[in-house]
């Protein structure tokens, strides 16, 4: 299999759905890096339509006559695509290199420090609090799985040494990851198509969490997850008190292994606090 060490290597990058929120913030980080992109999806978007004005070179027909693509650009796939995708399946056929998402993500992620975050519910968030916290301190990386308002973009492609990713559960693609240290939000079921019941979604994460080789955060109601601490909860070295409405934001009291601030958060719900705790403790324990 191709690594990833940087952009070391890549010479093109062609993605298969190049549409998806999780594809797009690599081809930006592929573009901020001077690797010409080529990409297709069904149908055009206001997400396709930023990608063309960023410098990709878009298509939205699935027929080989369509596939003009750079001889040695590494073609780079989702689950979404099927198997008998006319391109997918040319590309396979005349041997070129091929990569899921997941895997070209974490080659890049686990080339440095890997910050992930993972949960059925909330990683989303909890990432771009991660990557606005970090990026207030060193230039980073960050992967996210939605357009974050700060950034006004599902990625930042500064440099390699530290990297901000979301740790899907989807088609276990997280397993992909290695971390320095990451926080699972949550275990609820979900992707039962893919998983079949609740226990195996529990299971992906227990696999996941046996990955991560240092610090490791579990959210309130996470499942037993070993070598994980509990963040949130009265008690824990990472938590939250005091939590009010001032100014129409959520004002409350952060707690960091002792340390006390004040702070908000400028999303509404309990659970929005705790995704704010969840950045703050991760940042916090890697010494960022």
């Amino acid at each position: 299999m191709a690594r990833v060490n940087a952009s070391d290597g890549i010479l093109a990058l062609d993605f298969l759905g190049i549409g998806g929120i999780g594809m797009s913030s690599l081809a930006r980080w592929a573009m901020a890096r001077g690797i010409p992109v080529t990409g297709y999806d069904k149908t055009p978007t206001a997400l396709t339509d930023a990608l063309s004005s960023e410098g990709a070179t878009l298509r939205f027909d699935e027929s080989l006559e369509a596939w003009k693509v750079p001889a040695d650009a590494w073609i780079i796939y989702t689950p979404a695509i099927p198997a008998d995708h006319p391109q997918l399946v040319a590309a396979k056929a005349q041997g070129r290199t091929l990569l899921k998402r997941a895997e070209l993500l974490g080659q890049i992620a686990n080339a440095g420090i890997c910050l992930a975050v993972g949960g059925t519910h909330g990683k989303t968030t909890t990432s771009a609090m991660l990557a606005w916290i970090l990026s207030q301190h060193q230039p980073i990386q960050a992967f996210l799985g939605g357009i974050a308002t700060n950034f006004n973009s599902n990625c930042l492609p500064g440099p390699a040494e530290v990297s901000v990713v979301e740790a899907d559960e989807f088609d276990r693609s997280f397993l992909h990851l290695h971390p320095s240290a990451a926080v699972i939000t949550s275990t609820d079921a979900d992707h039962l198509d893919i998983y079949g019941e609740a226990d195996s979604v529990v299971d992906g994460f227990r696999a996941f969490a046996g990955q991560v080789k240092g610090p490791l955060f579990a959210g309130p109601g996470c499942a037993d997850l070993a070598g994980a601490e509990s963040y949130g909860r009265p008690g824990d070295r990472y938590t939250y008190r005091g939590v009010r409405l001032e100014g129409g934001v959520q004002a409350f009291t952060l707690v960091l292994d002792g340390t006390e601030i004040a702070t908000h958060a400028g999303l509404p719900g309990l659970h929005n606090v705790e995704n704010a705790v969840a950045a703050a403790a991760l940042a916090h324990a890697v010494g960022m």
